[in-house]
């Protein structure tokens, strides 16, 4: 993976999250060296689903629940890196952010 698309349970879910995924490698229609959707389909094979929010004229809304489906979209340039990004973020931050409030809920 890019190493700047990289999470730790450290990393805050509000400021790293969303710099750390701004750097991230991900071109137009690239679904071989993209650590951004590498990441959302490991997200989307354990379970979770990734809500791409977009304006009408960009497609709309999209939700995927399906791998496949996502990167298809991606290499068919469906869906731009612009639009993939902040739904990544979103999925990471709830991540950390669920990491971390258990952590801290557990005493040592």
């Amino acid at each position: 993976l890019d190493p700047d698309c990289e999470y730790t349970v450290l990393d805050s879910a509000s400021a790293d999250a969303g710099s750390k995924m701004k750097k991230a490698f991900c071109a137009v229609g690239d679904v071989e060296k993209n650590a951004p959707l590498r990441l959302a389909q490991d997200f989307l094979v354990h379970g979770a689903s990734l809500t791409v929010k977009r304006k009408e004229e960009n497609g709309g809304n999209a939700t995927y629940t399906s791998a496949d489906e996502l990167r298809n979209d991606f290499a068919s340039q469906a869906l731009h890196p612009g639009d993939l990004k902040p739904a990544v973020v979103a999925l990471v931050q709830d991540a950390l952010s669920a990491i971390q409030t258990e952590l801290k809920a557990k005493p040592e």
